[in-house]
């Protein structure tokens, strides 16, 4: 600013723009302390873009794991998210309803100044809101309101007055008077003068960073046009994207893994961000840019982060900048939450009215997958089923099974979108739970130049999101000639608006009924609280089980006697569907990219996926999520068909690929009755390009065609455990290993040990009672169990129990 008094910095980010992130404060929560949580379009599990996503997912399922600290989570949303879907209640509204419910709650607790605009809700509604403010009222002080990002700002205030209201801030709500961002502001309104001292002939150099706003502007501001009208502009970017083609320079930027840079975390802890390459192909860096303006071209972005932070370093900075980098963060950094910033009872401001009950609303969400557009190019993202959809390589027009069926659409049908003029074409699909009347659109797709992977994928919404309704509007949507040819993962119900209880899978159509599901084979089981109370071994009832223990086989018993026999368990109650196995699962054990056709086919490698059960009415179902990947089956069906040994038990209980010896019968994936192998049809993996081998473990074989694949517990970290054990003449440590899926999971979900070694972790975990195996009833004896869930339902709003069976 001192160098260049005409200068402005304009901030606009397309998937925050207009929330608290970029204008103001954002309050921190623990949920480890809060009983009561609720979500008010919060989608606070699923990592997409909510702050402290990692904290808030550990402190919530920490809370889940024991029966006796249970905490009840409560949301309130606007299109199905897995937050909701792991309600214990959830009522589904529509965007635009949501302040208006926000303010009558708010009202019901005493905030002063809450006025809820005059809306007629339903009964089941009403009840809700009244059951809602009485289980706050006696969680008082330990309860947690938590606000939408891509809501209207009146919830956030809402939110807040409510929290003080019921003595949460400075408990479980901490509020900082910091702004997360240094330079907070009202991106829409700046980015809004950018266009308009553009058009005006302003603007002599134009630089963007790191940024692609002829992509994503807003559909109304015609950012395109007045991109032209700027004398000069220059483009930083890591690809020659939909910006960086028409800019005058592009200039190549470097991956984050390339230079040093610092960040902010939510709670205003600095981080310093260190290389761990040199850059690959001479790519420049935003601290390179500026310091070229300011006339220091010479000065990097090292000396730059190291003058940013010396006043913030106590004591002698350069033992405090080797603390710092050893740490990773600077110690002293985060924002003070000890005052009363925020502490106002009282709400100031204007609740907006909901539109009418019949207009179309279309929502407005980064993708749960590759956010705003940023990580188009990534095929894991792409390839990667979307949570409660399983939409893969695409996004999608999504609504509800009743707006499917009244506005004569099927699935795959291809739909216009309109907003404000503006219009799109798109598929539509159905989720459930989503609220009648309502459209959801992901952002993000339709990139015209985003590299090899993410160009021509899905279509764009940002071309009808306009500038005053970034996060929902009014619109219309009308039926077209075509099918758009999604993939998705599962097998779909069929009538959308019967009562129903179907596996969402992963493409291979095998789909488990009701009484499948929870009765007779209890591939899903779980207590409300007072159940389990009643009867603490109800995951064994039923089909006379004894535990995990099942009965005697034609086959003799393995024995460990001595040495590992390693398992695996997984808490049931814990897991939020976030994919974050399936990701680490990819990078892990270089598992190979297909692409959307074959996929559609049901020939996506994914050695882990995440099988989505709903249960009751689809309009608003009860959901559970289950890891499923290779059981490590002590009686595997797989190993006694293969005519040429190629899957075999090894000494540990590792039910393993010898990938050299399989010829491709697929016999063991059709004797599999968990359908986890997965066959290379077709050569996926590139050998050829350099970088790719770069991407790649070194301790994991690249497979080639016709070869099976599945999970094999990280038997490359095993053994390496082993290796190191060895040589310091030891035994393997308990939690010494982690499989990759282990590693990546915030909720803690998964576990994995000796269960030989009975203080480890697995093996108390596999001797709880509520402890049991998947498909027991077929005597495979699998090595991965599952820890049944309880869940805390509010006694007003539980209905009836669905019958199974």
């Amino acid at each position: 600013a001192a160098a260049y008094p005409q200068a402005k910095l304009i901030q606009y980010d397309p998937a925050i723009a207009g929330t608290a992130l970029a204008a103001g404060p954002v309050p921190q929560y623990d949920l480890a302390g809060a009983d009561v949580i609720v979500s008010l379009d919060a989608d606070f599990l699923s990592g997409a873009s909510y702050p402290g996503f990692h904290k808030l997912v550990r402190d919530y399922a920490a809370r889940r794991k024991d029966p006796k600290r249970l905490n009840r989570l409560y949301a309130i949303e606007s299109t199905p998210t897995t937050t909701g879907m792991k309600a214990e209640h959830r009522l589904g509204l529509r965007a635009s309803e949501v302040p208006a419910f926000a303010a009558a709650l708010a009202a019901a607790l005493g905030v002063e100044g809450a006025s809820a605009p005059g809306y007629s809700w339903t009964p089941e509604q009403q009840k809700f809101l009244d059951a809602l403010v009485k289980d706050l009222k006696a969680a008082n002080g330990k309860s947690a309101v938590l606000p939408g990002l891509y809501q209207d700002a009146s919830v956030a205030a809402l939110a807040l007055g409510v929290n003080n209201a019921l003595g949460n801030t400075g408990k479980t709500v901490l509020v900082s008077s910091e702004p997360l961002n240094p330079l907070p502001s009202d991106q829409i309104a700046d980015f809004k003068a950018l266009v308009g001292d553009l058009n005006a002939g302003k603007v002599e150099w134009l630089v963007i960073l790191n940024a692609n706003p002829i992509y994503s502007s807003p559909a109304d501001l015609d950012f395109a046009s007045a991109f032209n009208k700027a004398k000069t502009v220059a483009h930083l970017g890591m690809h020659a994207d939909e910006t960086g083609q028409i800019a005058h320079w592009h200039i190549p930027a470097a991956h984050g893994l390339e230079f040093w840079s610092d960040a902010r975390a939510y709670d205003g802890t600095v981080s310093i961000v260190q290389p761990l390459i040199d850059p690959l192909y001479g790519g420049h860096t935003a601290h390179e840019v500026f310091q070229a303006l300011l006339n220091e071209p010479l000065l990097g972005s090292y000396e730059a982060v190291r003058e940013t932070w010396k006043t913030a370093i106590k004591g002698d900075f350069e033992t405090g900048w080797r603390k710092a980098l050893h740490a990773g963060w600077i110690e002293g950094t985060a924002f003070d939450t000890t005052g009363r910033a925020g502490a106002d009872k009282a709400f100031h401001g204007q609740v907006p009215a909901p539109s009418s009950k019949d207009a179309i609303e279309i929502i407005f969400r980064p993708d749960p997958n590759i956010y705003d557009g940023r990580w188009s190019n990534v095929g894991w993202l792409q390839e990667l089923p979307k949570p409660v959809t399983s939409l893969s390589w695409d996004n999608a027009a999504i609504v509800s099974g009743a707006t499917l069926t009244k506005l004569g659409l099927e699935e795959d049908d291809i739909v216009e979108l309109t907003v404000s003029g503006k219009t799109v074409k798109a598929p539509v699909i159905v989720a459930p739970g989503h609220p009648d009347n309502s459209v959801t659109v992901y952002l993000g797709y339709g990139r015209q130049a985003a590299g090899r992977v993410g160009s021509g994928a899905g279509f764009s919404a940002y071309l009808i999101r306009p500038a005053g309704a970034p996060f929902y509007a009014t619109g219309s949507i009308k039926k077209v000639e075509g099918k758009w040819g999604v993939a998705i993962t599962k097998s779909h119900y069929q009538d959308h608006r019967s009562k129903t209880f179907t596996e969402h899978g992963d493409g291979q159509n095998h789909s488990l009924e009701a009484n499948e599901a929870i009765g007779e084979r209890g591939i899903i089981r779980y207590a409300t609280l007072d159940e389990y109370k009643a009867n603490p071994g109800f995951a064994h009832e039923g089909e006379g089980r004894e535990g995990t223990h099942m009965g005697t086989s034609l086959f003799p018993n393995w024995t460990y006697n001595e040495g590992n026999a390693w398992g695996m368990s997984i808490d049931m109650a814990s897991c939020t569907g976030c994919n974050a196995c399936i990701v680490s699962c990819y990078a892990e054990n270089n598992i190979p990219v297909v692409g959307k056709q074959q996929v559609r086919i049901g020939r996506n490698m994914q050695w882990i996926r995440i099988d989505s059960y709903f249960e009751g009415d689809l309009a608003s179902p009860r959901a559970h999520f289950q890891p499923m990947l290779c059981q490590h089956c002590e009686n595997a069906p797989c190993e006694q068909v293969c005519p040429v040994g190629a899957t075999v038990h090894t000494p540990e209980g590792l039910n393993t690929m010898v990938y050299n010896r399989c010829v491709g019968t697929r016999y063991c994936s059709n004797n599999c009755p968990y359908k986890v192998r997965r066959f290379n049809f077709l050569l996926f993996s590139d050998y050829e390009t350099e970088s790719l081998k770069l991407m790649r473990n070194p301790d994991v074989s690249v497979r080639s065609r016709g070869v099976m694949e599945k999970c094999s517990y990280c038997v490359q970290r095993i053994t390496a455990a082993k290796i190191e054990a060895d040589k310091e003449n030891r035994a393997i440590r308990d939690g010494e290993i982690q499989t990759a899926c282990q590693q990546a999971c915030p909720a803690k979900v998964i576990t994995f040990g000796n269960i030989n070694d009975k203080g480890s972790r697995v093996a108390k975990l596999r001797a709880d009672e509520r402890t049991y195996q998947v498909l027991a009833d077929l005597n495979t004896r699998p090595r991965t169990t599952y820890v049944a869930a309880v869940l805390n339902p509010n006694s007003e709003l539980e209905e009836k129990p669905v019958e199974h069976g």
